[in-house]
């Protein structure tokens, strides 16, 4: 059997492990059927075998804000990102070459000019410390997202509406609490707090035991490679 046991007609390529009966899917079928499943563990076949994969890798994505549809200003959204991001760009190769520029001063000099100058580090990350923001091959942002089966990284759309809540509430309202409030990018999903609260009543988990679980649940031979959030 090599053909998607949904549409009958692409080649097969996936497999999730959370449903049942579990179908092996091609592509479009397995974004279709897991858009509103977001958090389902699937694999992807690479010729003899299947291998842990995301959904992201198929296009699945969280959009808020619209009952689980696309934001209707997401396009305006996505080039107002676009140009923040090319601003940024070009600021700070503005400040590399200003940087290069005084390579070549005396110590003395650029200790008078820079008295307080932080590491390379800082100067790339700006005035946010937080981890730098990725993107799925569809150009959304990645966030991870903490739940029940495990660590997940999923492209998220945010609702650019004029009204629109901020980026912490909308997490809030589908049911994700934001590990900061200000530009998060790591969530919990309520369930798996309800879970560790449950777990740490009965079983006295802690949360080192409890996180160390959800990183086995999604790697179990490499759980160090499991992102932290």
């Amino acid at each position: 059997m090599t053909a998607c046991q949904s549409c009958k007609s692409a080649p097969f390529e996936w497999r999730c492990s959370d449903c049942f009966p579990a179908l092996v899917l091609c592509k479009e079928c397995c974004r279709k059927s897991h858009q509103l499943l977001p958090f389902h563990r699937v694999q992807k076949w690479v010729g003899n075998h299947f291998v842990p994969s995301w959904l992201n890798e198929v296009g699945v994505c969280l959009q808020l804000g619209h009952s689980g549809d696309s934001c209707p200003n997401q396009i305006v959204c996505h080039q107002n990102i676009l140009c923040l991001e090319s601003h940024s760009k070009m600021q700070l190769q503005m400040d590399v070459d200003n940087e290069e520029e005084y390579e070549n001063c005396s110590d003395d000099i650029i200790a008078d000019e820079y008295p307080a100058a932080g590491s390379q580090e800082e100067f790339q990350l700006g005035f946010d410390n937080s981890k730098p923001s990725r993107n799925d091959k569809y150009g959304n942002r990645l966030i991870t997202i903490i739940a029940r089966s495990g660590v997940h990284e999923i492209g998220i759309r945010w609702c650019c509406c004029i009204n629109a809540p901020e980026r912490d509430m909308q997490l809030m309202a589908a049911g994700l609490f934001p590990a900061t409030f200000r530009n998060p990018k790591t969530a919990f999903t309520f369930r798996v707090l309800e879970e560790f609260h449950l777990d740490n009543l009965e079983c006295k988990t802690t949360p080192s035991q409890f996180f160390s679980r959800l990183r086995r649940l999604t790697n179990d031979e490499f759980p160090n490679t499991v992102p932290v959030g």
